[in-house]
């Protein structure tokens, strides 16, 4: 991601990229006009808190600032689609966006979906 600070990549290089459907989150986005640079609400391999009161005090301390919305319901996880330069997009993980409907929107580019 161009401009996105060092560090932030995984260890494979690579950026994860989210188009957040929360309508909370949805309206910062908006209102900055800019790209919100963030993690999950938890550490790697931890457990994800349902809500804010049960964040981890540690990990907010560690934090710019928490925004708080209405609960997200519990439900189908992200999917994920791996965009690497050179390669077809590949299905990393099944989730709220169905395979048909990425075939649809990447077939309109010309472009197929592989299984990653």
């Amino acid at each position: 991601l161009p401009g996105a600070a060092a560090g932030l990549a995984g260890p494979d290089g690579l950026l994860g990229v989210r188009v957040e459907g929360h309508p909370t989150a949805r309206a910062l986005l908006e209102a900055t006009g800019a790209a919100l640079i963030s993690t999950s609400a938890n550490r790697t391999g931890a457990v994800a808190p349902a809500s804010a009161s049960a964040l981890d005090a540690g990990f907010v301390s560690e934090t710019d600032g928490v925004l708080v919305g209405d609960p997200e319901p519990i439900g189908t996880p992200t999917t994920i689609v791996s965009l690497r330069p050179g390669q077809l997009p590949a299905l990393v993980r099944p989730g709220a966006v169905s395979r048909a409907d990425l075939e649809d929107a990447l077939a309109s580019l010309s472009l197929e979906l592989i299984d990653g």
